[in-house]
Order: C-alpha cells, then sequence, then structure tokens
C-alpha cells in the first residue's frame, strides 16, 4: 500500500517483475514507459523513417535485431559525422564480416516490412512484425509475461481505434501514439490478474478502505506530507475566509498577515487529521501480518533525535508531537520510543539505552556524560535569565560601544549602490534611446509611405493603405537592403523587378511591397555611395549584417558613473566594406521628417560603439562612418 501510486508504484512494480514476481497495480501511467510498448513503438518508427538515430538504435540494440554494444559501438565508428543508419549501411556494403552480414540480414527484414507498411493497415501490421520478429513470443516468455501480451494487444486495439478516425497512415499514428505520451493521456497498463491470483497487489491506501490481505507491506512511510495547499500565496479556509501577503509598493516588501499565517497553520492542521485517518486504514487491512517499510538517509541521526524524547513514560502522545510531525514515519517512531524492542536497536547504533521494567516503563536514565551536558546547557539558560533581569534593573549601566554599533548597523549604506542598477547586457538601440527626448522617440514612430511623397503628413481618413509604425518599416527596409544586391541594381526599374521576385519567391509579402516607396529607396543604389557598395560587393569586399557583442566600461556608457564594471553591448552593422587597408562603415536610417543635424545628434553615439565594435572585430582602422537617410536620399558623415 502507498500513498501516492505517483512515482511509486511503477518503481515498485519494476523490481518486483525483474525479480521474478508477479505484481499488478492498477495505475493510470506507464503504459508508454514498458519495454515492450516503448520497444515496439521505436520499431515502427524505424519502418516510417530509419534515419531518426534514438528509435533506430533502440531497435538495433533491442532483442528484435539483437545486436550488442561492441558491435554498436563498431557501426558507429565506421563513420561518425552521420546517423546511424547510414553508417549501419556503409558498414554493410564495405565490410565483409559476420557484422555486415547481421546488418544485411536486418537491413532485408526492415525493408520487407516498409513495403508491407504502404498496404497494410497498422494494426495487422504490428501483428505481422511482432510475428515475424518473435518478439510477441519473446515478451510473453519474460517476467509478467501476461501483462506484457496484454499491452501489446491493448496497442493493437489503439491502433484499430485509430484506423476508425479520419486520419491514416503509420507516421499519423505514430504522431497520435507520441501526443498521448506527451499530454499526459495515458490509460495505464493492461489489467491481467484479479483479486484472487497468486500476485503482490499494488494499492493505495484509499483504494484499500473496506479491504483485507493475508500479509500488507505499508511502504514508502518516510514521505512527507503534502502542505503544498499551505504554502499558497492567497489562502482559502471555508470558515476563517481568506488569508494573503502584506504588500508594501514603496518598500517593495512582502510579509504574511496575523490571519494568513492563522489559516496556514489550521490548514495544516486540518490536513494531518486527515492523514491520521490514511494511517488508521492502512494499519488495519492486515490479517496476519503487517510490514511498514520507510527509506531513511541516517539512521542513527533519526534515533539519535527520538532517543532524546523518551525521557519519561506516558500512553498517548501529547498534541504538539502529533502537530511537528512531517511524515508517518514520525508518529511510528513516537510510539516505537516507549517499547522494549527500542533499547536493543539504540543499543546496535552504539547509543545509550534506558532502564526498562517488565511491568511498566519507568523513568529513563541518562548516561553519566548526557547528565553533565544537560546540567552545563541548565547553568548557561540561568545565567543568562539573570543577565537579562540585572539589564532590566534600575541601575543597568548605559555602554556608548553598542550604541555606536547599532546606529552604525542602521545607518550603513551600500557603497555601490549606483552600479546596482547598471544592466550587465544591452544593445546599441538602448544606447541610442538613453540620450534622445521626448519629441525624438515620437518622430521614429512617423512611417515612410507612397502616400506620403510631400514632407508633410497625410491625414488618417485620405490613406487608402494601412500605416506600418516607423520602427517596423525601418525593419523592412533593413531587410530589403539585405536582400537586394548592389552589383545588380542600378535604377528604380531594377530594383522594382527584383522586389517581384522576391515577393514570388516569398522571401517578401506583397502586403510589404505595397507600403514600400521604390523610388526613395532606388536612390541609394544611383548615388555615389552605391557606387562604391556596388564595386565593393563585385570584388568581394563588401559584408553585411555583422552581429557582434562587445565589452564596454560602465562610466563610457553613462557619464554620471565612475564604474570600470564591463557591460556587454550587442548591435548588428548594417553593412561596411574595405577600401584600400582601411574600413568604410555605413549604417541606413529611415526615419522620416528629419534633417541632416538632427540624423547626427541621434545617431553619433550609435555609430561610435558601431566603429568600436568593427575595429576589434577586424583589426582594421575605420576611416569613414556614414549614415545613408532614405528619407533626405543622401549620405552623411559622422566625424
Amino acid at each position: 500500500m502507498l500513498r501516492s501510486m505517483t512515482g511509486w508504484a511503477d518503481i515498485f512494480s519494476d523490481t518486483l517483475s525483474a525479480e521474478g514476481i508477479i505484481a499488478h497495480t492498477e495505475t493510470q501511467t506507464g503504459y508508454f514507459k514498458t519495454l515492450e510498448i516503448s520497444t515496439t513503438l521505436n520499431l515502427l518508427r524505424t519502418i516510417d523513417n530509419p534515419r531518426q538515430d534514438i528509435p533506430f538504435t533502440a531497435v538495433l540494440k533491442s532483442p528484435v535485431a539483437g545486436f550488442t554494444d561492441g558491435e554498436l559501438a563498431d557501426i558507429r565508428m565506421i563513420k561518425k559525422r552521420v546517423p546511424m543508419y547510414e553508417a549501419a549501411k556503409v558498414y554493410s556494403s564495405s565490410k565483409e564480416d559476420a557484422l555486415a552480414v547481421k546488418l544485411e540480414e536486418f537491413f532485408e527484414r526492415l525493408s520487407r516490412y516498409r513495403s508491407a507498411a504502404v498496404h497494410l493497415p497498422i494494426h495487422e501490421l504490428i501483428l505481422h512484425v511482432l510475428s515475424d520478429t518473435g518478439y510477441y513470443n519473446y515478451a510473453a516468455a519474460m517476467p509478467a509475461g501476461d501483462k506484457r501480451k496484454a499491452n501489446l494487444n491493448m496497442l493493437v486495439q489503439q491502433a484499430i481505434r485509430f484506423e476508425g478516425t479520419s486520419f491514416s497512415g503509420l507516421f499519423h499514428f505514430i504522431r497520435y501514439m507520441e501526443r498521448l505520451d506527451r499530454y499526459d493521456v495515458d490509460f495505464g497498463e493492461a489489467k491481467v490478474t484479479g483479486e484472487d491470483d497468486k500476485s503482490v497487489r499494488i494499492m493505495s491506501i484509499h483504494k484499500s478502505k473496506g479491504l483485507e490481505f493475508p500479509i500488507v507491506f505499508v511502504a514508502g512511510m518516510g514521505k512527507n506530507f503534502n502542505t503544498q495547499d499551505s504554502r499558497a500565496k492567497l489562502l482559502l479556509h471555508q470558515d476563517y475566509g481568506i488569508g494573503m501577503d502584506y504588500v508594501d509598493l514603496g518598500l517593495r516588501i512582502k510579509e504574511p498577515t496575523l490571519i494568513k499565517k492563522f489559516i496556514q497553520k489550521q490548514l495544516i492542521t486540518e490536513s494531518l487529521g486527515e492523514e491520521l485517518r490514511v494511517l488508521y486504514v492502512a494499519l488495519t487491512r492486515a490479517k496476519e501480518k503487517l510490514i511498514l517499510t520507510a527509506g531513511v538517509k541516517d539512521m542513527k541521526k533519526l534515533l539519535e533525535k527520538y532517543a532524546l524524547k523518551a525521557i519519561t513514560p506516558r500512553n498517548t502522545l501529547s498534541y504538539l508531537e502529533l502537530s511537528a510531525a512531517a511524515s508517518y514515519l514520525d508518529w511510528i517512531m513516537l510510539s516505537m520510543i516507549q517499547q522494549k524492542g527500542f533499547e536493543e536497536l539504540l543499543l546496535s547504533y552504539g547509543l545509550p539505552a534506558s532502564c526498562v521494567s517488565d511491568d511498566k516503563l519507568s523513568v529513563r536514565e541518562y548516561t553519566y556524560e548526557m547528565l553533565l551536558e544537560r546540567e552545563k546547557e541548565q547553568q548557561v539558560v540561568k545565567e543568562i535569565k539573570e543577565d537579562i533581569l540585572l539589564d532590566r534593573s534600575e541601575d543597568a549601566v548605559y555602554d556608548e560601544k553598542y550604541k555606536r554599533d547599532i546606529r552604525a548597523y542602521f545607518e550603513y549604506k551600500y557603497p555601490y549602490q549606483a552600479e546596482a542598477g547598471i544592466h550587465t547586457k544591452v544593445t546599441v538601440s538602448e544606447l541610442k534611446k538613453m540620450g534622445q527626448q521626448e519629441e525624438e522617440e515620437l518622430s521614429e514612430a512617423l512611417p515612410v509611405l507612397k502616400s506620403q511623397q510631400e514632407d508633410y503628413p497625410v491625414p488618417a481618413f485620405l490613406k487608402e493603405i494601412k500605416e506600418e509604425k516607423g520602427a517596423d518599416l525601418g525593419t523592412l527596409i533593413h531587410k530589403v537592403l539585405e536582400l537586394t544586391p548592389f552589383e545588380r541594381i542600378y535604377d528604380e526599374k531594377d530594383l522594382a523587378e527584383h522586389l517581384e521576385r522576391l515577393v514570388k519567391e516569398k522571401r517578401l509579402l506583397p502586403e510589404e511591397l505595397k507600403i514600400l516607396d521604390i523610388g526613395r529607396i532606388s536612390k541609394l543604389y544611383q548615388s555615389e555611395l552605391g557606387q562604391r557598395l556596388r564595386l565593393a560587393e563585385t570584388e568581394g569586399r563588401l559584408f553585411k549584417e555583422r552581429q557582434f557583442i562587445m565589452g564596454v566600461k560602465a562610466k563610457d556608457i553613462n557619464g554620471e558613473l565612475q564604474s570600470e564594471e564591463l557591460v556587454l553591448v550587442q548591435g548588428v552593422i548594417d553593412a561596411y566594406f574595405i577600401e584600400g587597408n582601411e574600413l568604410v562603415l555605413v549604417d541606413y536610417k529611415s526615419d522620416a521628417y528629419v534633417t541632416e543635424e538632427k540624423l547626427k545628434s541621434r545617431y553619433h553615439i550609435q555609430l561610435r560603439h558601431y566603429q568600436k565594435a568593427l575595429e576589434q572585430l577586424t583589426g582594421m582602422k575605420v576611416k569613414e562612418s556614414i549614415i545613408y537617410s532614405v528619407w533626405l536620399s543622401r549620405q552623411i558623415i559622422i566625424e
């Protein structure tokens, strides 16, 4: 019997089965984790697609193929950087040893199964594979063979049920079974035994109510009680209402309220009462013998804990002792310390045993060392109480040193508070925004659309196309410039034809093409900068969309800080090209309704970081930093 079946029942069942003991558990999970089902599903996955490494290797290792670990290692060593299926193919075709013959026989059988999968219904394919490989009989010969056969039969029934749906084919059946496993839609192992069969039944204590058995093991008694409900942020009680935390948003602190602490204690007490009733059920199910088991990390430490409580004889346990229990083992040990056999247990672990009379329990005697230690502790407590009373008297002496220490403690200020707000990682765009004013941020959101050929905004009710935010449109323009080669674009017509090709190739959406001002963008390709970019691209000296991460001192990012701490700065360089032995940095900007001066003031910090990053990455000097404004259709040199 177990308090909870989850995480326990399958382990007990598998362990008993491995020892040849038939075990029966009525769980609703564990079907997909059984050896016979996982092996069969891996075989079906291999039939569907043998290039899946894990299923294919699992089938080779299973009794279906019968390859040893050494043989699998030989196959893998023949070719390391390819799927296991291809390595096995190479081995079977290039070698002439016994392993190659074994692989050829396996591939011949796998080929027959793959051919049969085309025309056979899934349930017939499963039956054919299990019969041809002999795995059905192999599973039946294993421990708990009846249950394994029933599990395989259930898999066939699941295949028949699947074929009644609108889906079909081996691929869809495998995905169907994987979804059942992934979303915990498990239906438990097949039931093959009844109450009267010669087997070990594994069940929860709740399900054992009203039943009796000759021999009962109550297992897992060392598992702590589940008090998760009492640790929730919001506690509910049918009699005492709602308990919640007190939150101070100003100080950013949170503390449990008195009512929450009271409800929490009440919930724990009620939960312990239910656990006591469950324990009573577990202890009254056995007819002949009751065996209680629990796992303990340190038995001697546990015995020391309870040996100290065995001081005086008593027939009942106090409320404090009962409410302090964290598991069934605590209650059992508290009841055992008054028994004669407990002394023998203490002696076996080298602990001092107490004297117990034949008729009833007497006061337990401590050893001389324990009594001496206890006397010392009592003396310390007495001295502490005297000191407290002395401090409360009128003659108590004021200590100036304590006053200074306490004041220093409460007036302490963290010396690095200014650095506490430093981000460990920022983007170049965030650095740019740190120095911008609000109106500059708003101006970025204005779009560059076909309907805005003039330098003034168009009212919303006159627009016939959907507006996009400036940031989104800027991303789209950068995408176009990245996908468009300079060496083939010379004018607006060439650009329009290229963008149409991108739409046909589904690299650009039709609605994206509609909002682009092709005329303005094409001026880049006709400009002097465009000619330099075209020549660099033709000679392989142009590089686009180069990502980087570099370390910058915090004081270089924020002038108000004096910190030497490194901050990671991340960004993407639009383009740069090599000219002579130096570099030219190019950054595209799509800001609308701007002047050259505003672009310089807005982006000079960003370009400075780009230049620094580029020089660190390449080891070459940047001789020019250029901003190309799509809105102004001209280049701007950043000094």
